[in-house]
């Protein structure tokens, strides 16, 4: 039976037994919840302490005793003045986004200068072609135009339609040339060869099918969609529902069935596009591919290649062989306005929402957000490099990225004490471990190579971007970025910096182990608010951004998901210690799944989050461990103004302000039933009920720690 860890009761019946809680660490007295030092050491009055101070006391309300609900102690304040206006969401990480986009848009609508680089220049040009309504509305012209490159749009011609004139292949690479999306049928990836890590191969995937995911409802939507498109473009409604109906259908003939998953492995014997031509005789590989990368490459039968999601292909070559071309022609067409819709009026990119809703459901681009802001997010996903180059020119130092690299390299160095203590772990797992730590490839802040102006500025020689049509500089762009992309195929992998690695430091908002290369990266966006400040001293940057670098490393040892993708890079683990961390897996699982959610009246699913849980635990107590080696060597660090609490306090305050969290009840659902990690509430709420020292350091009363059963992750 699950026992409700209700925080409300819990304080009713043990609130008078408690004394309060100090430190071991300083002699302190106690007085109500606020401890008094004794021997108060000294305070820190710069700039950054004071904000340090001024986010803690924002964030924490201290009349709640951090023994007893140390989340509502450390975010009390947060969740009671945050308001939920634009989104139901607000978060650590929603602000730092809300920062850095800020500071991005300050580059971007900034006039030109004679100093800009071309490439911001650029930058500054489209934004003010996306702000022109003018150069909007000529991309509706552009598009009609295009459409004649695939053989026109049968369901606006009817009965005249001629499908003699229409060919599904010549079609994509047509698409191709223009700078639309092209792999409606046939995804293609560049992707590092796993047997011969320096070369490149080319990897057939699925597309993304718009129907996946979607109930009858929302399906039912998106036909309406489809059919209220094509009407606004001059079909007659009854031929478009005929039409778009044929559409659905062949969508659904695409699906996969539930009992065939994705084939993740990617096992192959150096398959050749010879080889795969033998296995599916009706699909053009060899053609289909060569067009597509033209003109940067020549493809032959020769070529290395992958295949994932086989089933999905053997269902692809069987309905290719009966399905109209009429349908086809509907499909491709409505896929490429959709594709487009979000540069395109107001009323196509209103008819393009349920379509993004079901393909690009992680795209902040499909927020309903102001039109500077809109545009400033757009022109930094085409120039991502040189705008983030600038961003880091302006707001981060060498300083910072030698102090960044100083507190990882710190927490590997602890992370390898605790490997080699692990009683559990074999002798040659542990030494995989330590080997798997030590040759970590390590992307602070950016890679120092693509900070280089010319590097940067290189990649965007061959862009000129018509200013009068926003529709057509996008699809120019493009253009570009997929030559780009193609050109890398046979060119070496480098070992110190890859170009994918400037992407993801462009594109994510938080750190990120990556297996396929063991490589850690920590990019500059994150870096700010209240997860870093190179002023503030060091219980406060370990509690946050230190905690958040642990939980990444463990990731590195031990894998974050149970999924055949993500196993294939842990393989050299021994089935002991596979054993031993099964075993504390399931304790964590368990523990998480006593809490019960008031908002929502139902348990965590911990079984959903329990790779994100465990590494939450050994995420913080590396930084608790790494920043207690670091005070053994070091003088005691000045307090914080207007804050009476000890150095390990305050670290465990950290630790906790980066999960405050304000949502609707919905959204709150929504977390617990998808998302793979628990709710952050309860991210804050574990880390106490397992890790020894925090009771230590507020001084808690015994019979809380022995209250509940504790799962060492070590």
């Amino acid at each position: 039976m699950k026992i409700k860890h209700n925080s409300l009761t819990t304080v009713i019946l043990l609130q008078s037994f408690l004394i309060g809680f100090t430190s071991t660490e300083e002699a302190t007295t106690v007085k109500g919840n606020v401890t008094s030092s004794k021997n108060p050491i000294g305070t820190c009055f710069t700039e950054s302490c004071i904000q340090a101070s001024q986010d803690i006391r924002k964030y924490i309300e201290p009349n709640v005793n951090p023994c007893m609900d140390f989340y509502q102690f450390s975010c009390g304040n947060f969740i009671k003045s945050t308001r939920l206006v634009r989104e139901p969401i607000v978060t650590i990480e929603t602000l730092i986004r809300d920062d850095f986009d800020s500071h991005i848009q300050d580059i971007i609508q900034a006039p030109k200068n004679w100093n800009d680089s071309k490439t911001i220049k650029m930058a500054k040009s489209l934004f003010s072609t996306c702000m022109n309504p003018s150069a909007v509305e000529n991309g509706v012209d552009f598009l009609k135009k295009s459409l004649n490159e695939i053989g026109g749009w049968a369901v606006l011609d009817g009965e005249l339609w001629r499908k003699e004139f229409f060919n599904w292949k010549r079609a994509e690479y047509n698409l191709r040339r223009l700078g639309f999306k092209f792999e409606h049928l046939i995804k293609l990836r560049i992707i590092p060869d796993e047997r011969r890590p320096a070369r490149r191969i080319i990897q057939y995937a699925s597309p993304v099918n718009p129907l996946i995911g979607l109930d009858s409802e929302e399906e039912q939507q998106l036909f309406e969609d489809m059919v209220k498109l094509a009407v606004t473009f001059g079909a007659k409604e009854g031929v478009a529902r005929t039409d778009y109906k044929s559409v659905i259908n062949f969508l659904r003939s695409l699906l996969p069935e539930e009992s065939h998953g994705k084939d993740y492995l990617n096992t192959y014997d150096d398959l050749t596009i010879s080889e795969l031509h033998h296995k599916f005789r009706d699909i053009p590989w060899l053609e289909y591919t060569q067009y597509v990368f033209l003109p940067v490459q020549s493809i032959k039968l020769e070529q290395i290649v992958s295949l994932t999601d086989t089933p999905y292909y053997l269902r692809l070559q069987k309905v290719l062989d009966k399905v109209p071309k009429r349908v086809l022609n509907n499909y491709l067409a409505w896929r490429i306005i959709m594709e487009s819709s979000n540069v395109l009026t107001q009323d196509i990119t209103d008819m393009g929402q349920t379509f993004y809703r079901a393909t690009h459901k992680d795209s902040r681009l499909t927020r309903t957000i102001p039109r500077p802001n809109f545009c400033s997010a757009l022109v930094e996903t085409i120039f991502s490099l040189p705008i983030h180059a600038t961003y880091i020119n302006k707001h981060v130092t060498q300083a910072i990225k030698d102090d960044v690299t100083a507190i990882l390299k710190s927490i590997i160095e602890q992370f390898k004490s605790e490997i080699i203590e692990l009683k559990w772990m074999d002798d040659e797992t542990r030494s995989g471990a330590l080997e798997r730590l030590s040759t970590m490839k390590l992307y602070v802040v950016f890679p120092g190579k693509l900070v280089n102006s010319k590097v940067v500025n290189n990649a965007y020689l061959e862009y000129d971007l018509p200013e009068d049509n926003l529709l057509d500089a996008v699809l120019t762009a493009s253009f570009h970025a997929t030559n780009a992309r193609f050109k890398d195929l046979h060119e070496p992998i480098e070992k110190e910096v890859k170009h994918e690695h400037g992407k993801k430091y462009s594109r994510y908002a938080y750190i990120y182990y990556e297996p396929s290369d063991n490589s850690i990266t920590i990019p500059a966006r994150i870096l700010q608010n209240v997860l870093y400040d190179i002023g503030r001293p060091r219980y406060y940057n370990y509690g946050n951004l230190g905690a958040m670098i642990g939980h990444q490393l463990y990731h590195a040892i031990f894998e974050r998901t149970p999924s055949r993708y993500e196993s294939r890079y842990y393989h050299w683990i021994s089935p002991k210690t596979q054993l031993g961390f099964q075993k504390r897996l399931a304790c964590v699982e368990h523990d998480y799944a006593q809490y019960l959610v008031p908002e929502t009246q139902k348990y965590l699913n911990s079984s959903n989050s329990m790779y994100e849980d465990i590494a939450d635990l050994a995420g913080v107590k590396l930084a608790y461990d790494a920043y207690s080696k670091w005070l053994e060597q070091n003088d005691v660090e000045l307090k914080l103004p207007k804050l009476n609490y000890t150095n390990k306090q305050l670290f465990w305050m950290a630790s906790a302000m980066r999960f405050c969290l304000k949502a609707t009840p919905d959204a709150i659902e929504n977390l617990i039933e998808y998302k793979c990690e628990s709710l952050i509430r309860y991210k804050v709420l574990g880390a106490p009920r397992n890790i020894r020292n925090f009771f230590k350091d507020f001084n808690c009363p015994w019979y809380l720690f022995i209250e509940h059963n504790k799962c060492n992750v070590f």
